[in-house]
């Protein structure tokens, strides 16, 4: 099975073929997936990445109010009728799992900080301070770079276990679009911008 990368452009345009990915059968629905994209350097003044930080490692429901903030991106992928009853439970499956395992694992991480804090409340702080100046440092020198190049930052996403029907049909409707159309020429300007052919 093969990989395939998809523009800003591309999803926000629906552009992609009517075959299912997983068996490149014709699709006739379409299963949303909402992607919410966490890469804005420079905003609320550099304490950004601190906050995103101390939302992932430490405080979970804290990220909530981050992703209400982020970037959002609906990806309607093309599936049969057959296999959108399988990515759902999967999507539900695997989304339970992971939030499971990265609470237990803040968990464990706030014990330890306290435990740290308690019995050495000096070291613990000029730490904590340390890694805070350190991300605001980096969050601001992302933005200066980003601001400098005037770069607009593009969304990639990338959409493994393709079958290859939906590959091909995908490079030739590109292939067909780039000749008077820039944005879809995005990329390296070769095959690579079409599939990664190395299972995901």
């Amino acid at each position: 099975m093969a990989r395939v990368i998809l523009s800003e452009y591309e999803v926000g345009r629906n552009l992609l073929p009517p075959l299912c990915i997983t068996c490149g059968q014709p699709a006739a629905v379409r299963f949303d997936r909402t992607v919410r994209v966490l890469d804005d350097p420079g905003r609320w003044g550099g304490l950004y990445l601190p906050v995103l930080f101390f939302s992932i490692y430490c405080l979970p429901p804290l990220m909530m109010v981050l992703m209400h903030r982020a970037r959002t991106f609906c990806v309607k992928i093309p599936v049969c009728p057959r296999h959108l009853h399988q990515f759902r439970c999967r999507e539900r499956i695997l989304l339970g799992i992971l939030i499971t395992l990265w609470v237990l694992v803040a968990l464990v991480i706030d014990a330890g900080l306290a435990a740290a804090l308690y019995r050495q409340p000096g070291w613990f702080c000029v730490l904590a301070a340390g890694i805070a100046l350190f991300l605001v440092a980096v969050d601001r020198v992302v933005a200066w770079r980003t601001r400098r190049r005037a770069k607009k930052r593009t969304f990639k996403f990338n959409l493994p276990f393709v079958h290859p029907a939906f590959v091909a049909a995908l490079a030739e409707d590109r292939a067909r679009d780039r000749v008077l159309n820039e944005d879809r020429r995005a990329g390296f300007g070769d095959i690579r911008d079409d599939f990664d052919d190395q299972a995901g």
